[in-house]
């Protein structure tokens, strides 16, 4: 199936397609740098499975399934979908096949792809949590001034919970960077 790279994919303007290749069509071609298809492998390995397996439409009939060994198994890719936050809420869809384009057949997908993919953005930053829980504080210290003892004790609870959520948002996307 052959879509345009940064043609919008499906209802959305903030999602767009990247790495739809067919045959037939003709698609930009060069050098992209190591670091860059390092980080799409891993990205590739996390794909969101599909239904169906689709196959190189450039590669000899005897060669299409593509397979590649990482860590003691055997990888295959071919039936899933990645997603890539990029600049501006902008979200690059793009077959996990994309890989097995770029190291095999020299695709270079748009530069604004592949500064995403060397740069994610991510959903839940450093700097948003420590907002939140200025946040936390901030209502805690309303809830102080206006409530009575037995309520700001049942706010605590909540609060607390809202702590703990935070934290462990922030030790997912540490752990995400390693």
């Amino acid at each position: 199936m052959n879509r345009p790279d940064l043609s919008p994919y499906g209802d959305s303007p903030s999602r767009v397609s990247v790495g739809w290749l067919e045959n037939g069509y003709s698609f930009p071609q060069g050098e992209v740098p190591d670091k860059f298809t390092e980080r799409l492998f891993r990205i590739c390995l996390k794909s969101r499975k599909t239904r169906g397996f689709h196959l190189c439409p450039f590669c000899p009939q005897s060669a299409k399934a593509k397979t590649y060994f990482y860590k003691g198994k055997n990888i295959s890719f071919g039936s899933g979908e990645i997603a890539v936050r990029g600049k501006r809420w902008k979200t690059y869809v793009a077959p996990d096949l994309i890989y097995h384009y770029v190291v095999e057949h020299q695709y270079k997908p748009p530069g604004e792809f592949i500064e995403a993919v060397l740069h994610p953005r991510r959903f839940l930053t450093f700097d948003f949590a420590i907002l939140a829980i200025l946040l936390c504080v901030g209502l805690l210290v309303i809830t102080f001034n206006h409530l009575q003892l037995a309520t700001i004790l049942l706010m605590l609870v909540p609060v607390a919970l809202c702590f703990l959520i935070i934290i462990g948002a922030i030790a997912i996307v540490r752990l995400r960077k390693k």
